[in-house]
């Protein structure tokens, strides 16, 4: 089977000083980090993250010291918003370095769930045979969508490879007969997640007002269900919506 097509940094066997790997410390850290600075925050989370994504690490402590990442990048991308920003005395210049690097912060702890996922992939044993392949499979499907509603919400365009990348990791989970098994972590399984963010891209999220963006992503979580995924279009009734997707393309539904 072919691999997915993923992007990610290449890691080096050079022990980086500034890569924390000791994860009581690393939990310390991330307590000490002024959320409410926006600005010093995602600076310090993006660089924390970027050269633990370029060290060679082993892949069960890698995947625990992204999930301590993932709660502070998480509560800066979900609690933001755009109307509050535009009240700090801030350059447009200024605001539109902080909506691109909210992006970049997403995305570059996507990188370090897409390299489990890639390394898992190279193993001879069955992928979701483990828990935990299942897990980063998932949280690179979730990092990425974060990244996409991140962008709707502020009217910008999702970044080159966004979609495709989700894509391919659906499409991954679907052939390995993973899709439909339920995250522990997330009690969502990876279907459901794929769904999620194909039916919020085809509500035309763009016209949504700036507060109801996220209101709507979530509640979409309670319909998934309802939406159909496969090869073979079912047969089409009078109130059924048919939507196309290309995984192998860059596109929205």
């Amino acid at each position: 089977m072919q691999s997915p097509l993923l992007t990610t940094p290449i890691q080096y066997d050079y022990a980086n000083p500034v890569v924390e790997l000791d994860e009581q410390k690393l939990k310390s850290w991330i307590s000490e980090i002024p959320l409410l600075n926006l600005t010093e925050s995602m600076d310090a989370l993006f660089h924390a993250i970027k050269p633990l994504n370029e060290q060679n690490v082993d892949d069960k402590q890698r995947l625990r010291l992204l999930e301590l990442y993932r709660v502070p990048v998480l509560r800066i991308a979900q609690s933001f918003a755009l109307n509050s920003l535009r009240h700090l005395p801030l350059s447009q210049n200024q605001h539109k370095q902080i909506v691109d690097d909210i992006s970049y912060l997403t995305l570059e702890l996507a990188n370090g769930y897409k390299i489990l996922v890639k390394r898992g992939f190279l193993k001879e044993k069955e992928f979701f045979n483990e828990k935990s392949h299942l897990l980063s499979v998932y949280r690179a499907m979730e990092m990425i969508s974060e990244t996409i509603i991140h962008s709707y919400q502020c009217y910008t365009q999702p970044p080159a490879f966004a979609f495709l990348e989700l894509h391919q990791l659906y499409q991954y989970a679907e052939r390995q007969r993973a899709s439909r098994l339920v995250c522990k972590e997330a009690n969502q399984s990876i279907e459901d997640l794929y769904a999620q963010l194909m039916l919020f891209s085809i509500a035309d999220p763009y016209h949504f007002s700036e507060g109801d963006t996220r209101v709507i992503y979530n509640n979409l979580n309670n319909y998934t269900q309802l939406c159909l995924i496969g090869i073979q279009p079912p047969v089409a009734e009078e109130d059924m919506g048919l939507f196309t997707v290309d995984l192998s393309s860059d596109n929205q539904p």
